[in-house]
Parts: C-alpha cells; sequence; structure tokens
C-alpha cells in the first residue's frame, strides 16, 4: 500500500507543478526598457538599462528603485519620465515592456 500512497503524492505533486505552471502567470515582476539621456547617460554608464520591476510599479517608486542602484542620479534635479512617449507623473502605473525615458533638465539658450 505504502507504494500506491507514494504514486498518487508523487501523481499530485506533478499535477500541481502542471497547473502552476500553465495557469499561474508570471506577474509577480514585469520588464520594463529604460532610456537614458544627457547627465542621466554619463552617471549610469549606459544608453538604456534593462530592468524586472514588481508588477503593478508605479512611476514614483521606478525613481526610488533608480535611486537605489544608482544613487548619483538623486544630485540630478527634475527627471522628467516619459513612459511610452508621453510624460508621467509618479502615480502612472507602469506596464509589461513599457518603454521608459529618463530626461534630464535642458540648459541652454
Amino acid at each position: 500500500m505504502l507504494i500506491n500512497d507514494e504514486f498518487t503524492f508523487r501523481l499530485q505533486i506533478y499535477f500541481i507543478c502542471l497547473y502552476l505552471t500553465i495557469f499561474v502567470p508570471d506577474s509577480i515582476s514585469m520588464k520594463i526598457n529604460i532610456l537614458l539621456f544627457g547627465i542621466t547617460k554619463d552617471l549610469v554608464g549606459k544608453r538604456s538599462l534593462n530592468m524586472d520591476v514588481p508588477d503593478r510599479t508605479s512611476v514614483g517608486e521606478l525613481r526610488k528603485l533608480l535611486t537605489d542602484h544608482y544613487p548619483e542620479l538623486e544630485d540630478v534635479s527634475a527627471i522628467a519620465i516619459a513612459v511610452n512617449n508621453e510624460y508621467a507623473g509618479d502615480e502612472f502605473l507602469l506596464n509589461e515592456n513599457d518603454e521608459i525615458a529618463l530626461l534630464p533638465p535642458v540648459s541652454g539658450g
């Protein structure tokens, strides 16, 4: 009887794993692409970043994540953030595969 119980247990585990693989989405995190311009590009040392962020991350939360990873960005005042080519406020919620641009203040005359 032990063999039958072990087989049943393994079969149940198999189907639970199969269910989780098929029906539970990978929405714990999402991928976003961040384009860097001007001083932000110089401070980070790259033209773009690909990041995994928690699902339902806001632009304000993204600012915090970025300054946690790149503290130099805190020294740049008034970085505007655009999501999919439109300016976005801190409360704006990001979606999977959004393209984000960090736009530093422009100077000159």
